[in-house]
């Protein structure tokens, strides 16, 4: 019972300075949506002709500023990653190649830093750093004529002893525009990189602009 008392006065101590470490921070959310430029590893890749494909990121994210220089936060993504591989046609009569686009659908959930660089009245840029715990959905192949389609589910990738999880890392400028006391845009372009192997030598890996929409609460 003493004990107890003793902790009491210690919780009270520690709600009025956690109310006012709050009352002191900025907390804000973001939507973002990024096209993105995918290949499928920084390695030499030999015996494979391999192309850059099109792919893009979405998410929404949480902020917690905890200083006037840096911010914290985390949230939850999907990723439709891939690359194109150009195959030779098994028609004899058609010796054009046939590009096959690998799709791989994630699900990604962020842990995000960023760094005040320099700070105006409506304007700033920042430093963004993530790391980013990636579960893989699913993993489909298309060509352009649908000569060959293929999809192949989070199972089955198990199945096959293929990595269902990966951590990535990301790293870019970033900048950001007021609107108003509440909302903002922001402009982010990044590197991000696989550091597991998902299967077959393959580091995804990609070049995007997230393009964000926010509010300050």
């Amino acid at each position: 019972m003493r004990t107890f008392q003793q902790i009491i006065p210690v919780l009270i101590l520690l709600s009025f300075v956690s109310g006012d470490l709050f009352s002191q921070t900025k907390h804000n959310i973001e939507i973002q949506l990024a096209p993105t430029l995918n290949y499928r590893t920084l390695k030499k890749d030999f015996g494979f002709n391999h192309g850059i494909a099109l792919r893009f990121d979405v998410g929404l994210n949480y902020y917690y500023k905890i200083t006037s220089k840096i911010l914290v936060g985390s949230g939850i993504g999907f990723s439709r990653m891939g690359y194109n591989v150009y195959v030779n046609n098994s028609d004899s009569s058609n010796t054009a190649k046939i590009r096959l686009k690998y799709f791989r659908n994630l699900i990604e959930m962020p842990l995000l830093f960023r760094y005040n660089l320099k700070e105006n009245d409506n304007n700033s840029f920042e430093l963004a750093i993530g790391l980013i715990n990636q579960i893989y959905l699913s993993e489909e192949i298309k060509s352009d004529e649908s000569i060959y389609e293929y999809k192949m589910s989070y199972s089955e990738i198990k199945e096959n002893g293929w990595r269902t999880y990966n951590i990535s890392v990301l790293l870019g400028p970033r900048y950001n525009q007021s609107i108003n006391d509440h909302i903002f845009l922001s402009l982010n372009p990044y590197f991000k990189y696989a550091l597991l192997l998902f299967n077959n030598n393959v580091h995804d890996f990609c070049f995007g602009i997230k393009l964000g929409f926010g509010f300050n609460l």
